[in-house]
Formats: structure tokens, sequence, C-alpha cells
């Protein structure tokens, strides 16, 4: 129920049911670049973009789409998935607020990870114990 938790891959295709399958094995440092057929942030993650609620918290899911844009009204919070279900995933998060409204982006226990300014955005990545940010200038 979480392809970002997946070993490997199928890298050969079969026209008929068969029980044995070529596959690839990902490594443990491997991200979801690893499977040329990924085109998406994150493994087997949609683009998106999704949308950042502008007068309420969102939470995230290891389903959501990678790019999340959002116009906060107000001060806003970002829950993310816990880290046991996102090792892999990215997400980008884009402030266009036109007031001086930001978007606190949190985990799962509720700690802080980034904030995110005004016209400002950030980009969370997981690796399966917590979640780190970088933020644009």
């Amino acid at each position: 129920s979480n392809p970002n938790l997946a070993i490997g891959y199928v890298i050969q295709k079969y026209s008929v049911a068969t029980t044995v399958v070529r596959i690839r094995l990902l490594g443990k440092n491997s991200t979801g670049f690893a499977n040329p057929s990924e085109r998406a942030l994150g493994t087997l993650q949609a683009t998106g973009p999704g949308t950042l609620a502008a007068a309420a918290t969102t939470t995230l899911t290891a389903a959501s789409a990678a790019i999340q844009v959002g116009v906060p009204t107000a001060g806003q919070d970002v829950n993310l998935p816990a880290v046991g279900v996102s090792k892999g995933l990215q997400f980008w998060i884009v402030n266009n607020s036109a007031g001086a409204f930001s978007y606190t982006v949190k985990n799962a226990g509720g700690s802080t990870i980034v904030t995110v300014a005004q016209s400002k955005r950030a980009l969370v990545v997981c690796d399966g114990v917590a979640w780190y940010a970088i933020l644009t200038a």
C-alpha cells in the first residue's frame, strides 16, 4: 500500500502470466530516480499540483502529490505523513501568498520542520527516519 517503500521493481514486461520475473533491486541509498520508468518527484509520487488549504490545516499522506501549492489567508500548518510510510517521499511546498502569511510544515509528531514564508518555496524530503527541508532564499 506504500510503493515508496518498495525494495525493487520489475524490469521486463511479460505478455502472459508467469511465476518468475526479472527485477532490479534498489540499494539502501537509492532514490526514486534509480528507476528509469519513474518521472515524478519522489518514488511513485504523483507530481500534482495539490492544493494547500488557505484557511485550515492541510494533512498530507503518502499518496499526496509531490507539488503542493497554496495561498494562505492566515498562518497555516501543513502536516507531513509519518516517517514510517514516507521513505523516499518529497514535497515541494509553494507559498503564493500576497500577504505576510506562512505555511508551517510539521512532522507527524507536531515538530516544525520548516516555515515557508510569503513567496517562498521549500523542498521537504524523508529518508525513512526523519524529514529534512531546504528553503529557497
